[in-house]
């Protein structure tokens, strides 16, 4: 079943962070769940309206940007 709304995309969200955290055997119904979770998630987040400038924005990175842009976030200590 497909995820429609907001709502949906945050509970898919939720439930998938549960699932990683309790590190799931490979093969399992929990694996299997949230292979599915994150397969809905992607089709809702490639087609919702609130993503469409974000896709638009990142449709036309090269891969040499994006691994730059990771190496610039991983240099930013956190804050507290």
């Amino acid at each position: 079943m497909p995820i429609l709304t907001k709502d949906e995309h945050r509970a898919a969200l939720k439930e998938v962070e549960q699932l990683f955290d309790s590190d799931p055997e490979i093969g399992s119904p929990q694996a299997k769940r949230m292979d599915q979770l994150i397969t809905l998630i992607a089709d809702y987040e490639d087609n919702a309206p609130e993503f469409k400038e974000f896709n638009e924005r990142i449709a036309n990175i090269t891969l040499e940007e994006a691994l730059r842009n990771i190496q610039i976030d991983q240099s930013i200590p956190p804050q507290k």
